[in-house]
């Protein structure tokens, strides 16, 4: 199995204070035309290869976790020293890989902050990649997201718990058969628990909440082949719907970075294990995981 390279040394942007200004003013930075066009070529058509692999019709197939791990060409855009200085650039230390994520069609995913899944202790060691392996059309779903949003107060996942979680369990306790309903096909394609589920809709619905009592213009991103998205971990963006029909593809590969100042990272799975982990003990050999799509009805 393939890993990311890590060593690579980053290359310092010469305009690295102006690219730090805007993405502490927005919350997110494009860089147009970053990844050479053959490039994401070799990624999109490395996808194709990995689904008939697969026997994964490309209709479909859904998100790929950990894509990297199958192709190479991802490999060479996530480990590009171009990329890696501009990540320490914005986030002040050196970047670490965590984790790769490969889009055939866009992901329609509610706005949500990376941090809710993702926190760190120091606190914000953390930012997500996107880059374009096609132009993006109105649509086919593009990323929207809200300026300055990344200054909404946020917490992370531990705290989180502790400040919450008795009120969560003494609400399924009290409305059980009702959430178990309500949440059963969710938990069928997720294989999240039922506290997991209530714990995050919960905090979603707060974020939701502050989102609109600020004033947070939605910012539709219609990104060209090879533009390259960094966002801050606590912005607050989505997928908007793809309204061109089940043909309509908007490939692209994402990533996230630690730094190498992390001391502690909790996921997703803290609700319900308690698992602290660190830089040593994040799976690197976590294989590429993709999502297949039910049959279109």
């Amino acid at each position: 199995m393939r890993l990311l390279r890590r060593k690579q040394k980053a290359t310092p942007p010469e305009n690295a204070a102006a690219l730090r200004e805007t993405f502490d003013r927005d919350g997110l930075l494009k860089v147009d035309r970053f990844v050479d066009a053959a490039l994401c070529d070799r990624i999109v058509a490395e996808a194709e290869e990995f689904y008939g692999r697969k026997g994964v019709q490309p209709d479909r197939a859904g998100r790929t976790m950990n894509f990297h791990q199958e192709s190479p060409a991802a490999r060479e855009a996530l480990s590009d020293p171009r990329l890696l200085g501009v990540l320490q650039a914005l986030l002040g230390e050196e970047p670490f890989f965590l984790q790769s994520i490969y889009f055939r069609r866009g992901s329609e995913q509610a706005p949500h902050s990376d941090y809710l899944f993702m926190s760190t202790a120091p606190v914000l060691q953390l930012c997500g990649v996107w880059i374009a392996c096609e132009d993006v059309t109105e649509d086919a779903g593009p990323l929207v997201y809200y300026p300055g949003s990344h200054k909404i107060a946020s917490i992370g996942i531990p705290e989180r718990y502790e400040s919450r979680i008795d009120a969560v369990r003494k609400d399924i306790d009290e409305r059980e058969p009702e959430l178990t309903e309500f949440y059963s096909e969710r938990r069928m394609m997720s294989g999240e628990s039922l506290l997991t589920c209530v714990f995050y809709d919960e905090w979603i619905t707060e974020l939701h909440t502050a989102l609109e009592r600020g004033d947070y213009p939605k910012t539709v991103l219609l990104p060209q082949k090879g533009d390259c998205v960094v966002w801050h971990a606590t912005l607050i963006h989505g997928g908007s719907p793809v309204t061109g029909g089940p043909e309509r593809t908007r490939r692209s590969l994402v990533a996230h970075f630690l730094t190498t100042a992390v001391e502690s990272f909790f996921d997703m799975n803290f609700v319900d294990t308690g698992n602290r982990l660190t830089l040593d003990t994040i799976d690197k050999r976590r294989p590429a995981d993709l999502q297949v799509l039910p049959e279109a009805s």
